[in-house]
């Protein structure tokens, strides 16, 4: 059976799940549409926050059912000058062509986004949607589809990152971050197959004896011309293309190695700290890759401690749980890092087989200015002994913070006020001139 010029059309030019003009239709019919539109159009690119979670937990269909819902809802929210489009599976875009200008225009979206960030009922359950949205402006940003088109998605980037269910305007320099970016993700790259990369160590000090009792492995990227690249900048973006894994086996070697030839070169023993990412955590064979380390390096696992985060345990915690369990197995402790700053609950807390608690920082800067804060700190030390857990503070800056947090009995101070993280050779004079922190 042969099908007619419209039902090619249809199937060529319409979702045939929401019935709506698709991305065929944007490539064909929209470079015409924009021709026509003599002085002000607004392209609005929407993406539903989350969508993979529907379908992982309530399957396909009811994903599809979201879609349709949603779908449903920017249609009647259209006026009579504006197009809708399915973009992609949980992608939307509209042409403004009623506004007259940027206020205008969003006008428009902040009524898109109070009808769109609310709950849809499928199949019996409630879905709480949230939407980030980016807006690039017609001929203002781009004059082509193409380039409009790439700019609302740039916008669209920068709102999710700034806040989930908001929306952004397309300016220049998000294009120029966009590619900045880039040019970082190639130098990264780079940056890990030539060497550039190293491993820096802070001490770790015990509060009563004042001795260096461990050490965290930091990473550290020295850029050829750039110098020294902040992690804040590079790690996001490692962990984003993946290549964190690689770093992340770079610096569990490298601290196993050197913390073997301290040992070996008749320095005290100490413990090295090792953060966690959360591919490695998902990482099948990352246990498996410990055990090789530690007998290439010859290191005993006493000797060594991995640190992850709340938000990593809490993304997965049957399965992190299990992991940690075998980490635990092999003689390594664990600590939970930035404790306080996420999901806190007493119930995974016990459950978790962890041996310390990392205070975070934002705590310690208030320590001694905010009774609630320097309540919680003292707080958070007795429930930790009480469960049989270490705590260590980092970011300790000044000489009165230290003194606080002797007085409530904290275990391990780390921070400024004692070193900053410094080389591999640095870190070995202090070994070396075995210097008591006592204040």
């Amino acid at each position: 059976m042969s099908l007619t010029k419209e039902q090619v059309e249809l199937l060529a030019f319409y979702d045939y799940l929401t019935g709506i003009p698709n991305r065929n239709y944007i490539k064909d019919r929209l470079p015409q549409i924009l021709k026509d539109t003599k002085e002000f159009a607004a392209l609005i690119y929407i993406d539903v926050d989350n969508f993979t979670e529907v379908n992982d937990t309530l399957g396909y269909d009811s994903g599809d059912q979201l879609i349709v819902s949603i779908a449903s809802t920017l249609k009647k929210s259209l006026r009579s000058g504006d197009m809708l489009f399915h973009f992609g599976i949980d992608k939307f875009i509209i042409l403004d062509r009623e506004s007259n200008n940027e206020l205008q225009a969003a006008s428009f979206i902040y009524d898109l986004l109070k009808k769109l960030n609310t709950n849809f009922k499928i199949e019996g359950y409630d879905i709480f949607v949230t939407v980030s949205i980016g807006v690039a402006i017609y001929p203002k940003d781009a004059k082509d589809y193409q380039t409009l088109l790439k700019n609302a998605d740039i916008a669209m980037n920068s709102a999710k990152k700034m806040d989930r269910s908001g929306y952004k305007f397309f300016e220049k320099n998000l294009e120029e971050e966009v590619r900045e970016k880039a040019e970082l993700q190639k130098e990264l790259r780079q940056a890990v197959e030539s060497n550039q990369l190293q491993v820096f160590y802070q001490p770790k000090i015990d509060v009563n004896t004042g001795e260096i009792e461990g050490m965290e492995a930091l990473i550290r990227w020295k850029h050829s011309m750039k110098g020294y690249i902040p992690p804040s900048k590079f790690i996001p973006l490692a962990e984003q293309t993946g290549i964190i894994t690689e770093i992340g086996q770079f610096v569990l070697k490298t601290a196993c190695v050197q913390n073997k030839i301290w040992q070996e070169s008749g320095y005290k023993p100490v413990k090295v700290a090792v953060n966690l990412s959360m591919r490695q955590l998902k990482d099948n064979g990352f246990v498996n890759y410990i055990k090789k380390v530690l007998k290439d390096t010859q290191l005993e696992a006493k000797w060594l401690e991995f640190e992850i985060t709340e938000s990593m345990v809490m993304e997965n915690f049957e399965q992190t749980e299990k992991l940690l369990d075998k980490i635990r197995s092999l003689g390594i402790d664990i600590s939970l890092d930035d404790f306080g700053t996420g999901y806190s609950s007493l119930n995974y807390l016990k459950s978790l087989p962890i041996n310390c608690i990392k205070i975070d920082k934002s705590f310690i800067d208030e320590i001694l200015t905010d009774k609630k804060q320097n309540f919680i700190s003292s707080a958070l030390i007795n429930l930790a002994h009480g469960i049989n857990l270490k705590v260590i503070a980092e970011g300790v800056e000044t000489i009165e913070q230290f003194r606080m947090l002797k007085k409530y009995n904290c275990d391990t101070i780390q921070g400024y006020f004692f070193s900053k993280p410094v080389s591999g050779e640095e870190f070995e004079e202090m070994l070396k001139n075995n210097k008591k922190y006592i204040v």
